[in-house]
């Protein structure tokens, strides 16, 4: 079987094969538990696994080790890869992160660990000024596989390009999937809307509307900031929508990043404090809104319970819509994997970056969201679902859960023979 696995808007071919597999599985999931999004993608590939073992009839051991080293965020405790078991070719090793590229070199080179490996990131770990600090060509003829968004090699990045020369003739695999992997599913938005559903306005038909956020330069200093002016237009193309349609009520969520920064200072403005004002990106939004006995906002404080869940599970129980911003990859990718086709619409704005925007046109190609498009000065269009999309792509978890259980099987099939 050829391994150079490639997943070109996330689509790829299943294999359906009784399984063969020989030892009890298991998987080891590297972690770091001060890093909530690195642990989300861990999760998330581990739980897509466990569902095609337990197709299989089989119950995987789930063993999860936290590296994470103290107050210290720098420093990583590696002692615990001591006690892993090395001789077992069907475990599954998953981590991502700057400790997990550590933790497998760790394991394979001092310890001559056997086993799969695989790394999941959403975005690819280096000084973009210089492609030789890519952390992740060191996992070259390391791990079996390296996953990371299908967009972040859509975009002119040196650092794509390093990766994919080390990776050239090695034994370790690029998957290139649609969106992020996360770990959040149906059953999730479904139950918080259980919880929390009967505190929420009564209506025929429901929008969702989530404010974007400001977004980090790539200095790591600085800051583009998602404006008031911006907030307005939206409010615009939201009028629109509920005076063509007089059953319709508006939900109205924001999130940590929006209004986080004053543009005057660059300074953190502090907003979204528990009892707090509101930022004045949030401010704008609701003043530009013509019929606020429609409206409803939910905003994200410090601290407090947050309803994104229960909101996704509303709009989805009564089949309405969502809008999200664009700069927001791990949370559309949350909404796109869990919801309905066609009830999410990402709106683009000037605080994007490239590697945004082309995760955006990423999940429109592959005919799983709507778009909300504007140029600076005119006001939103919208532009319905791709219809020339072959099939809709897969989750990112699915993939990359999809590439480990065919070399699984391939693995068992060369002990039969």
């Amino acid at each position: 079987m050829n391994w150079l696995i490639k997943f070109k808007l996330g689509i790829m071919a299943c294999l359906v094969l009784a399984s063969p597999l020989r030892a009890n599985p298991i998987i080891f999931a590297l972690t770091d538990s001060r890093l909530a999004g690195e642990c989300d993608q861990i999760r998330g590939v581990t739980y897509a696994l466990v569902q095609k073992f337990q197709k299989e009839k089989k119950v995987p051991e789930i063993r999860t080790l936290d590296l994470q080293g103290g107050e210290d965020q720098n420093k990583v405790n590696f002692s615990s890869l001591v006690d892993l078991p090395r001789d077992n070719p069907e475990a599954i090793f998953i981590s991502s992160g700057v400790y997990g590229i550590r933790a497998f070199r760790m394991l394979r080179e001092s310890y001559d660990a056997k086993g799969i490996f695989v790394y999941i990131s959403h975005q690819i770990i280096g000084n973009e000024d210089d492609p030789s600090s890519v952390q992740l060509k060191s996992l070259a003829n390391i791990v079996d596989f390296i996953a990371l968004p299908h967009h972040v090699f859509e975009v002119s990045d040196p650092l794509a390009t390093a990766l994919k020369d080390a990776l050239k003739g090695s034994k370790t695999h690029l998957l290139e999937v649609t969106g992020v992997v996360h770990n959040m599913h149906a059953e999730d938005i479904l139950k918080a809307v259980e919880e929390h559903g009967k505190t929420m306005p009564v209506a025929e038909k429901y929008m969702l509307v989530i404010l974007g956020g400001d977004v980090q330069n790539n200095d790591g200093k600085t800051w583009t900031y998602y404006t008031p002016q911006e907030a307005e237009k939206l409010a615009q193309y939201v009028n629109v929508q509920m005076i063509n349609d007089p059953d319709l009520f508006v939900l109205v969520t924001n999130a940590p990043r929006t209004g986080r920064f004053d543009p005057a200072t660059g300074k953190d403005a502090n907003f979204h404090e528990k009892g707090g004002p509101l930022d004045p990106v949030t401010v704008a939004f609701m003043k530009g809104l013509s019929d606020k006995t429609r409206v409803q906002l939910y905003n994200f404080e410090k601290g407090a319970l947050s309803l994104f869940k229960a909101l996704l599970g509303l709009i989805q129980k009564k089949e309405g819509v969502v809008f999200g911003p664009g700069e927001s990859s791990s949370m559309n990718s949350q909404m796109i994997d869990n919801m309905s086709p066609g009830s999410v619409t990402l709106y683009t704005h000037g605080a994007m970056k490239e590697i945004h925007k082309a995760h955006v046109t990423d999940e429109f190609m592959a005919g799983r969201v709507s778009l909300l498009e504007a140029a600076p000065g005119e006001r939103y269009t919208f532009i319905g679902l791709n219809s020339h999309s072959k099939e809709p792509a897969r989750a990112a978890s699915e993939s990359v859960a999809d590439a480990i259980w065919a070399m699984l099987l391939e693995q068992g099939e060369k002990k039969s023979d």
